[in-house]
């Protein structure tokens, strides 16, 4: 996912689901609507932008380590149970993913490192 998708996938959650304008969240952010409007058009943002949704929609008991899921849906952003049932679940979910997407990139990266080794 890059920062267009996930922009996407942003203002859905904020229009389906939180059903607030962009200078609302921005406020609830702590930034500008000029850079929450940037986030959404995938023309900005960072690691620091993006955890501070994540906090914002999780504290919004929000599922919302959902945005980051390959086969994303609208639904499964609502959560069904209580935010400490299930919890340790999530978190082994997320390491598992995590873990597979890792070993992706490293594969990537030891490709593109021998065709770079050829070509010198």
């Amino acid at each position: 996912m890059d920062l267009k998708e996930f922009g996407k996938r942003m203002q859905e959650v904020r229009e389906d689901i939180l059903r607030m304008s962009q200078t609302e969240i921005a406020w609830y952010l702590n930034m500008s609507q000029t850079m929450y409007s940037r986030l959404e058009s995938g023309t900005a943002g960072n690691i620091h932008t993006i955890f501070r949704v994540v906090n914002y929609l999780n504290h919004r008991n929000l599922n919302a380590h959902m945005m980051f899921l390959e086969q994303f849906d609208i639904k499964t952003m609502m959560r069904t149970e209580t935010p400490e049932s299930n919890s340790s679940e999530r978190v082994l979910e997320l390491l598992e993913h995590l873990k597979d997407s890792a070993k992706e990139d490293y594969e990537r990266l030891t490709i593109l490192k021998d065709a770079i080794s050829r070509a010198s």
